[in-house]
């Protein structure tokens, strides 16, 4: 601890012996310091605060009707693109930066030297500053006022011109989609035409193959049933007796004649459904036959019942009603089952031709459903493009009637009064301390390329024998007198110095302060 304290003092006497170095140095370099700070240019720095967010009644009204953009993306992209080199550009067009440039290169530094001039700072998820330093602070103001209009402008046009793209790209999608729409609705009409009776029917999902056999086997069913329904007919018309015998009384009264025209109206209305059933049927047919047989029975009886009259017998045969009712039914079913024989015909005929069709077009099915998968998905495809060019619409309406994000400006930019920079005082101070420091260093290194010795724990450490040392010489210059007036002129130096940097430092705090 004795030695360091040693080295230390030793370190000291030898900068002392060399002060006078050390307050040049220190004199010169606060001199040439203090003559830079006091020239370097005032700054002035014009800033804006800016608050962005979506518009919260407009917003909700068009969520799910219109095309609903990221708000935070586009807010973040308009940071980003505030800045460009084509805004740039506009910027110094609408300030006084266009006099300073001169050529294209100096426009192209000028842009480059305003995207790093110009600061645009988040200070929250919504608010955010926009700071720019110039010497001029009419200047600076201008800049930052313009970068907001730049940024408004930005604001309103940057939805529109994405909104119209999206429109063009839309509409280009739309009309191709409609060629493809258009082709794809001929091609399957012209296939619907070709194989109709193949295909299935948009009514009920059957084809007209389908429908047929239905039909063949519907007729077939009736045709069947009809046929069961005659037989049993048949049998009961045969059980039943054809006349019934009565008592004829010994004198007719007055009106009685009325009772002879049963068997008339029952031969009229046979005779009609003879002519109905001829009209369809041969004379072979049975029903033809039936009605033949029953037309003869019932004049048979007009016949006997008038010979009846003449002879005046006491008993007379009449036609049982059941049993013409029966013969009617009968008829009728007859003629049922002819018609649905002939319509049996028809539709097995209708039947093996389209069966015919579809054996020589095996592949019918599956070339329509690949038709119609094709319409189907153009046709859902330009549907949706059509409901996305409505809500592309609806959105550009909404920006131009409406801009879906609100944009208000707090902190108007104004006209600087004080240099934001430079830190004058703090400059003054950091070339004292640089000064002083200087001083001390370049005394130090002459003392330590110095090769004298001061004292004898300096030469002991070379290992050289040491026979004295002079502890006092007495001369004119060592006395007491000149070392007093010797660190009295140190210490005015270096007062005086520090005078200078005081005066200095009120200088600029006092200008500060009349600015303010």
């Amino acid at each position: 601890m004795g030695s360091l304290k040693v080295i230390i003092f030793q370190y000291v006497r030898d900068i002392w012996r060399r002060r006078w170095y050390a307050v040049g140095v220190a004199w010169a370099i606060c001199l040439m310091g203090w003559v830079v700070v006091s020239r370097m240019p005032d700054i002035y720095e014009s800033n804006a605060r800016v608050y962005m967010n979506a518009d919260e009644a407009l917003t909700p009204l068009l969520r799910g009707l219109a095309v609903e953009s990221d708000v935070d993306a586009r807010l973040e992209r308009m940071q980003r693109t505030l800045l460009s080199s084509t805004n740039m550009k506009k910027l110094i067009r609408m300030t006084d930066l266009d006099s300073r440039v001169k050529d294209t290169a100096d426009r192209e530094a000028m842009v480059a030297r305003l995207q790093k001039a110009i600061v645009i700072k988040l200070q929250t998820r919504n608010l955010f500053t926009v700071t720019y330093s110039d010497t001029d602070p009419q200047l600076a103001q201008s800049v930052v006022s313009n970068v907001l209009s730049l940024f408004m402008e930005s604001s309103a046009g940057d939805s529109r011109t994405d909104i119209d793209s999206a429109q063009r790209f839309l509409q280009t999608e739309i009309d191709r989609l409609e060629t493809q729409l258009r082709e794809a609705e001929r091609k399957k009409s012209e296939f619907q035409t070709r194989y109709y009776d193949l295909l299935p029917n948009a009514d009920n999902g059957g084809s007209r193959l389908e429908q047929a056999r239905g039909d063949v086997q519907k007729i077939t069913e009736d045709l069947n049933d009809s046929i069961a329904e005659r037989d049993s007919l048949q049998k009961q018309l045969d059980a039943q007796q054809q006349y019934d015998t009565v008592e004829k009384p010994s004198a007719a009264p007055s009106g009685t004649e009325g009772l002879s025209t049963a068997p008339q109206t029952r031969l009229a209305q046979l005779k009609t459904q003879l002519e109905t059933a001829k009209s369809t049927l041969t004379d072979q047919h049975p029903v033809v036959i039936a009605l033949k047989h029953q037309i003869a029975a019932v004049e048979a009886e007009i016949s006997k019942t008038a010979v009846e009259k003449k002879a005046g017998p006491t008993a007379q045969n009449i036609a049982n009603p059941v049993y013409l009712e029966m013969a009617r039914q009968l008829s009728e079913k007859e003629t049922k089952i002819a018609s649905l024989r002939r319509r049996l015909v028809s539709a097995e005929e209708d039947r093996d031709k389209i069966e015919d069709e579809a054996r020589r077009a095996p592949s019918v099915g599956a070339e329509y459903l690949n038709l119609d998968r094709d319409y189907e998905v153009v046709k859902k495809n330009y549907t949706e493009l059509l409901a996305r060019r409505e809500s592309a619409q609806i959105a550009e309406n909404a920006d131009k009637k409406g801009d879906k994000i609100d944009i208000k400006t707090i902190d108007t930019p104004e006209v600087p009064t004080l240099p934001s920079s430079p830190n004058r005082p703090l400059f003054l101070s950091m070339v004292l301390i640089a000064g002083l420091g200087a001083g001390v260093g370049v005394a130090f290194v002459l003392s330590q390329i110095d090769s004298s010795y001061s004292t004898t724990t300096a030469l002991q450490a070379l290992g050289l024998p040491i026979l004295g040392s002079i502890s006092v010489i007495n001369s004119f210059d060592r006395r007491p007198r000149y070392w007093f007036l010797s660190a009295k002129a140190f210490a005015a130096a270096c007062v005086m110095l520090v005078v200078i940097y005081g005066g200095l430092l009120l200088v600029f705090v006092g200008l500060h302060h009349k600015g303010a």
